[in-house]
């Protein structure tokens, strides 16, 4: 149940909310003009983002659905909009993303720079053109990221963050099987030792 709770994105956004995360503005909605009018009233860039890891059919292939952006406000009033809820955010002006691991109560981190325009959007979409260096984030954000794991009951998660270019951080969302692998291999980022050491002590908040 827990774990079902916590794959929720609207759940996610509130707990990182209420713990003081920033999050990106956010609407959740199937009424095509609430949609419109939401976006009108932001007066900034407005991207599609799934609520949940969607997959679609792509000239005979399965791809996932990554993050959209919406060039013409006036395509939210889409009926198709109505068919299901529907999550939009205000697009962060992006200095880089990132990926941080966290395991119990240690938290790792990778900067993630998208060589291309497409990946700049969702750098998951052009895997082949990223480039990573391992970072230590500020203490207040590690220390708020434990917190929500330990809100959401998850000895383990994958954040995705950015960075914006004032350097103010943007929590945007975590998911309890996210892959680590890649970066140990880019990186050296040692997870594999942190979730030793939690299998071994747990993590504080379960102590």
């Amino acid at each position: 149940m827990a774990a079902a709770r916590a794959e929720y994105k609207p759940v996610q956004l509130a707990e990182a909310a209420r713990i003081g995360l920033a999050i990106p503005r956010t609407i959740i909605t199937s009424q095509p003009q609430a949609a419109y009018a939401w976006a009108k009233n932001l007066s900034r860039p407005v991207v599609y983002k799934p609520l949940n890891g969607i997959w679609h059919a792509d000239e005979g292939q399965v791809r996932a659905l990554y993050t959209t952006p919406i060039a013409d406000l006036s395509d939210l009033l889409d009926p198709a909009v109505a068919h299901t809820a529907q999550m939009y955010q205000e697009q962060i002006d992006k200095a880089y993303e990132a990926r941080a691991i966290v395991v119990g109560d240690t938290v790792l981190a990778v900067q993630i720079n998208a060589g291309s325009e497409q990946g700049k959007i969702d750098w998951r979409s052009d895997y082949d053109r990223l480039t990573y260096n391992k970072i230590d984030l500020p203490d207040d954000l590690r220390d708020r990221l434990v917190e929500l794991h330990a809100r959401l009951h998850l000895v383990y998660g994958a954040v995705d963050l950015i960075c914006d270019t004032k350097g103010l951080w943007y929590f945007l969302e975590t998911n309890q099987a996210g892959e680590w692998g890649w970066l140990n291999l880019k990186t050296g980022l040692p997870v594999a030792g942190a979730m030793a050491d939690v299998l071994q002590k747990g993590p504080q908040w379960r102590r």
